[in-house]
């Protein structure tokens, strides 16, 4: 795996682009399965940010 890929000036780091497309897909995975439970959205997006952050920092502490 390369990892940097670079377009022109623009630099991106592949382990932070893999981190985004993880974000992404556990969010839309969310927001679906929410919406199938009739959860209200705010406590559905307020779910995933609370999940986000206490599996960053249990990464970190780990």
């Amino acid at each position: 795996m390369f990892p940097v890929i670079q377009l022109g000036p623009l630099v991106i780091q592949t382990p932070g682009l893999v981190l985004l497309l993880g974000f992404w897909a556990g969010m839309e995975f969310a927001e679906r399965h929410a919406v199938q439970r009739n959860i209200p959205e705010g406590k559905a997006y307020n779910l995933i940010w609370v999940s986000l952050i206490a599996g960053l920092l249990g990464a970190r502490l780990g």
